[in-house]
């Protein structure tokens, strides 16, 4: 029986196969069937999507691709080189600290200040030596050596052994300087040795330049150029910037003898005077052309007068005042103004007072010559007068307008005129607030301000020969005093 039924199924299981085999034949041919039907019904649709197929096929293999090979090849560049790039970024901080310690430990130069041009017989150089301890900064060394190099010969050099931080060009100081020239010029530190001699010790400091003239107009000649330094109450917000200048000799504009703009802060007739003297002291035909270049100042002892000593600027004009106190320190100057002190008020009845009350504030400007003339006052008056001083002419009008003040002494009819406004009002009865100035420290009138001898004798040679005569159809100087620095 149990071999019967094993017979059974084994006939019985090809039959199992052949239908097994039917079913899964079947299926794929009837999906196949399907998916044509489906082509022929929606060919559009087909052929959109093999052409989005294709566009995004593309796109990868010949954009992605390349992009995502390129950003792979940078990767492998960076780790390569990370350790390079570390390695020169240690360099430089290595090459930064050094140059810092050697700014500490060497000659620091202080003056001239590189590339500045100097006037006179000789040039200072002074230098200091900056060191650390507790916190605090010391100078030390007291024994350097200098070494000087002529821009035209820089093969050759001068060396000279100094004690202190100052040394003086020509090294020699029984020769001065008599032809203009540039100079290179360091410092190392000196120590003696035990034989008493002075040695290199360190590494010499970093090379300063300054050209160096006899005088103002060897400077004018070589240069072309003229450095004029003016004040006037516009001036305050443009100080310290230079103009730009026009050839001396243009006759096209201002009567003629336009050699500034406008906008360089001069009044008309301190315009024509300037380029009137500017033309007849350096003729074209010996000079060339020389072109003023200009800068503007709001004060004058303290910043003006200050630039004219250092050598900044050759002359100075615009309603500055030849007092003695200025002659004292060395300057010289020549006069081409007769002085107009203006006493301005915000008070219509004090226009025609006769007297300053004493409770009335008087201002003045700081750095002018009025400021010194009032303080000479004061001292002599004890009491009298209130005197303020005030930053520049218009914290004074704005004082004025506010009442904070009751007067303001300021120079010149051009002056009045630049500030003239309602609520100002000119004193008109001309109050003698300066009949008690001390005579050692009177007041002249407007003036060429300079500090070299050469330009002064010049200039008021040429201006002496002006006098009276016409110009361009007209006298420009009437009033020509020669005033020089006190000896």
């Amino acid at each position: 029986m149990r071999q019967a039924l094993k017979d059974i199924k084994r006939k019985l299981k090809p039959s199992y196969s052949c239908l097994s085999g039917l079913v899964s034949s079947y299926a794929p041919r009837q999906e196949i069937s399907a998916f044509k039907g489906w082509l022929r019904k929606y060919p559009g649709y087909v052929a959109a999507l093999v052409l989005i197929v294709l566009a995004v096929w593309s796109t990868w293999k010949f954009l992605m691709v390349p992009e995502i090979k390129r950003v792979e090849y940078l990767r492998l560049q960076v780790r390569a080189n990370s350790p390079l790039y570390e390695k020169k970024l240690e360099q430089k901080n290595q090459r930064l600290s050094a140059a810092l310690s050697h700014l500490e430990a060497n000659p620091q130069i202080e003056t001239p200040d590189n590339h500045q041009s100097l006037i006179g017989p000789y040039a200072k150089m002074g230098w200091t030596y900056g060191t650390t301890e507790n916190g605090l900064d010391q100078s030390s060394h007291k024994h350097a050596i200098v070494e000087i190099r002529n821009a035209m010969t820089p093969l050759k050099s001068e060396r000279v052994k100094v004690t202190g931080e100052v040394a003086w060009y020509p090294l020699t100081l029984s020769k001065k300087v008599n032809e203009p020239g540039t100079f290179l010029w360091r410092v190392i530190e000196g120590e003696m040795d035990s034989s008493g001699q002075l040695r290199a010790k360190g590494s010499w400091g970093p090379y300063s330049v300054f050209t160096i003239y006899p005088s103002v107009t060897k400077r004018i000649e070589v240069t072309k150029k003229i450095r004029i330094g003016s004040y006037n109450v516009g001036q305050v917000e443009l100080e310290g910037k230079s103009s730009t200048s026009k050839d001396s000799t243009t006759k096209n504009a201002r009567e003629g003898l336009s050699c500034v703009e406008p906008s360089d802060g001069l009044s008309d007739d301190d315009t024509t005077v300037l380029c009137s003297v500017i033309d007849q002291m350096f003729k074209k035909d010996k000079y060339g052309t020389i072109d003023p270049v200009m800068a503007r100042y709001s004060n004058i002892d303290d910043k003006l007068l200050d630039a004219l000593k250092t050598g900044e600027l050759d002359i100075a004009l615009g309603n500055i005042s030849s007092a003695r106190y200025r002659r004292d320190k060395g300057f010289n100057f020549v006069e081409y103004a007769e002085p107009k002190p203006v006493l301005v008020t915000n008070d219509q009845k004090k226009s025609k007072a006769d007297k300053i009350e004493a409770k009335d504030k008087i201002c003045v400007v700081r750095g002018t010559v009025y400021k010194h003339v009032l303080e000479e006052l004061i001292k002599t008056n004890q009491g009298r007068y209130n005197l303020v001083v005030c930053q520049n002419t218009f914290d004074a009008v704005d004082q004025l307008l506010k009442n904070d003040i009751q007067w303001f002494l300021m120079m010149g009819e051009q002056s009045w005129k630049d500030i003239e406004k309602p609520g100002l009002h000119r004193n008109e009865t001309e109050i003698g607030l300066l009949a008690s100035v001390p005579k050692n420290n009177e007041m002249e009138g407007d003036a060429f301000a300079m500090s070299d001898d050469s330009i002064y004798e010049e200039m008021c040679r040429v201006m002496k020969e002006m006098k009276g005569k016409l110009i361009n159809n007209k006298v420009i100087l009437e009033h020509v005093e020669c005033r020089p620095r006190s000896r």
